[in-house]
């Protein structure tokens, strides 16, 4: 099985960081040192349907939120320092997101027609693109963009996790499907 597209086959990063001040450095290391002591949350099947019973949105998004934010801080901090002591918690933030059952967050959990009925749950059989959805396969881009080579070295099968992830979660759904918000015709297109 491939993991990397034909296109990408001979693409080698740069992670020149010199443009990136001393002072920035220092506190991008100082908020990696704290989040690398994170338990990332397990989203739960009932917090996202709570949502369609109370509207309380910060119930399911503020550890959504949270758990994608410490997983960026800590790539950003390794890709600055190569600090070994953030690849277990990198790996775990990567392992919560790949579970989730959805990345799409419960307000906009509605099928393919703007301002529909908010769905219960999601739809394993029919992936949902939206704009948080979206941020997330970049998110997990950025993640196996800056540390494919260095987390092959535990296993290639994290970052092959990651790329089927992108893959059947984002790419496909955009290329199979329309959604609302693309626009088509005369309809306004969103985001």
């Amino acid at each position: 099985m491939k993991t990397i597209p034909p296109y990408l086959k001979d693409f080698q990063p740069n992670f020149d960081f010199s443009h990136v001040s001393e002072e920035r450095k220092a506190k991008i290391k100082e908020i990696a040192q704290i989040e690398k002591e994170y338990r990332f949350v397990h989203l739960t099947m009932n917090d996202f349907i709570r949502y369609q019973k109370d509207g309380i949105r910060k119930i399911y998004e503020t550890p959504y939120f949270k758990n994608r934010k410490v997983l960026a801080d800590l790539v950003l901090a390794y890709a600055l320092e190569k600090d070994e002591s953030y690849i277990h918690p990198i790996i775990d933030g990567i392992d919560y997101i790949l579970s989730e059952g959805s990345w799409v967050i419960p307000p906009h959990n509605y099928y393919y027609v703007r301002d529909s009925h908010v769905l219960p749950l999601w739809d394993g059989k029919r992936l949902l693109l939206a704009l948080f959805s979206l941020e997330t396969g970049a998110l997990l881009s950025m993640v196996y963009f800056f540390m494919k080579e260095r987390l092959d070295n535990v296993t290639p099968l994290i970052m092959s996790n990651v790329y089927e992830a992108i893959k059947t979660r984002i790419l496909q759904p955009y290329l199979q499907d329309h959604f609302w918000w693309m626009g088509n015709g005369d309809e306004p297109m969103n985001n």
